[in-house]
């Protein structure tokens, strides 16, 4: 580990993107995987925030110290911030809320949207300069997507549409609405497989590789704790 400084270590030849791992809310440890180095910094920025990956070399910050949450977007390099609404609690929520950000376009882009996911049984979205998140539940109680991703400028998200049964989406926004349409493959039919419900949890997540997007499936064995197998779809 070296000193720890104000700023993640800068490299002009870099040409990896760096992983970045929270150490409790002060200092951050930072891998370079084209130098296989660790380098532990404390952010001024990042200090006692929940930090959450997006896209366009943007990051957004969560100060749950305040009430509601304040949130803004931030760009490690040019060190510019950008407010987005403040997050209002629902009263019913008694646990915290880790948040994923997603955004549609570049935050320069007018038509720029901020969706937000937490790990609870709502969305949040808006469009970038709106003065509150709309709040949107699940239609229903099996209708939920955790994850989702910007590709090619559309975001996609993986959906829950029944118990042990997802399917991939494309995800717009109209207004005050979040529209969803369902993506079909080559021969018309939908994108969406099976997993199994029982003796095991799974992970999913939906990677660019090459200019593809892949849905990733980590299975593991809940009762072992190990994991099973992956399955990657493209």
């Amino acid at each position: 580990m070296e000193t720890p400084c104000c700023y993640p270590p800068t490299d002009s030849d870099q040409s990896h993107p760096w992983l970045m791992v929270s150490q409790g809310m002060k200092r951050h440890t930072f891998y370079s995987i084209s130098e296989n180095q660790y380098f532990e910094r404390c952010v001024p920025e990042f200090c006692d925030k929940q930090v959450a990956p997006t896209s366009y070399e943007w990051v957004t910050l969560f100060d749950h110290s305040i009430s509601p949450i304040h949130c803004c977007l931030f760009n490690s390099e040019s060190r510019e911030k950008i407010q987005i609404p403040p997050i209002e609690l629902p009263p019913e929520s008694k646990r915290h809320l880790f948040y994923r950000c997603i955004l549609s376009k570049p935050p320069n882009d007018p038509d720029c949207h901020v969706l937000l996911l937490p790990n609870d049984n709502f969305r949040l979205f808006c469009r970038l300069g709106d003065d509150k998140f709309v709040r949107r539940s699940n239609t229903f109680g099996d209708d939920y997507f955790s994850i989702a991703t910007n590709f090619n400028g559309k975001l996609y998200a993986w959906m829950r549409r029944f118990v042990g049964s997802y399917s991939l989406v494309e995800v717009d926004f109209v207004g005050q609405e979040l529209i969803l349409k369902q993506l079909v493959n080559d021969n018309g039919q939908p994108c969406q497989i099976s997993l199994p419900t029982k003796g095991c949890c799974f992970n999913d997540y939906l990677v660019e590789s090459c200019g593809e997007l892949l849905l990733v499936n980590k299975l593991s064995d809940w009762r072992l704790q190990k994991v099973k197998h992956f399955k990657i779809s493209k």
